[in-house]
C-alpha cells in the first residue's frame, strides 16, 4: 500500500501505555498528546480516522476524507443527517464495528484517490468553517439592537 506515516493524535486523558508499546514497533508511527498544533497536524493529513465530535467537523471543512468511528450513538445520528457515503465513511458506533471494518475502509480510501478527492471535495461544500462568524453576527445583532 506504499509508504506511509501514522500521526496518533490523543488527548491528555487518554491511556496511553497499550500505545506506547505499539509506537515501539513501528517507526511509522508518531505519538502527539494535546498538540498546541493540531490545526497543522490535520491539515497535513491525506485521510483523518475520527470520532463522531468536533474533529470529524474540521476535517470536513479542511477537506480531509475521513473514517468516521463514533464514540456515541448521537455522533452517529448527527452524522447520518448532515451527509451520506458520498461525503465520508461512517463505520458507526465504535462497539457496533469491528477490527477488520476499520482496516478495510482504510485499505480501500488509501488505494483510491478518486474516491479521497470526493470525500475532499465534499466535505468542503458540507461544511464552509465559517459557522462561528455566522453565530457571533447573530449575537451582535441581537446585543446591538
Amino acid at each position: 500500500m506504499g509508504d506511509f506515516k501514522i500521526n496518533l493524535v490523543i488527548g491528555s486523558s487518554f491511556p496511553k501505555d497499550d500505545i506506547l508499546e505499539f509506537i515501539k514497533k513501528d517507526s511509522r508511527v508518531r505519538l502527539f498528546e494535546n498538540p498546541k498544533n493540531f490545526n497543522e497536524i490535520l491539515a497535513g493529513s491525506d485521510i483523518a480516522v475520527v470520532a463522531g465530535g468536533l474533529t470529524f467537523f474540521q476535517s470536513l471543512s479542511e477537506g480531509i476524507p475521513c473514517i468516521v468511528i463514533c464514540q456515541y450513538k448521537h455522533q452517529k445520528e448527527t452524522a447520518q443527517a448532515i451527509g451520506n457515503s458520498e461525503m465520508f465513511k461512517l463505520l458507526g458506533v465504535f462497539d457496533e464495528i469491528e477490527d477488520r471494518d476499520i482496516q478495510s475502509s482504510l485499505e480501500e480510501l488509501i488505494k483510491d484517490s478518486r474516491k479521497r478527492e470526493q470525500y475532499s471535495l465534499a466535505g468542503v461544500r458540507l461544511v464552509d468553517g465559517l459557522g462561528l462568524n455566522r453565530v457571533i453576527n447573530i449575537i451582535e445583532s441581537v446585543v446591538n439592537k
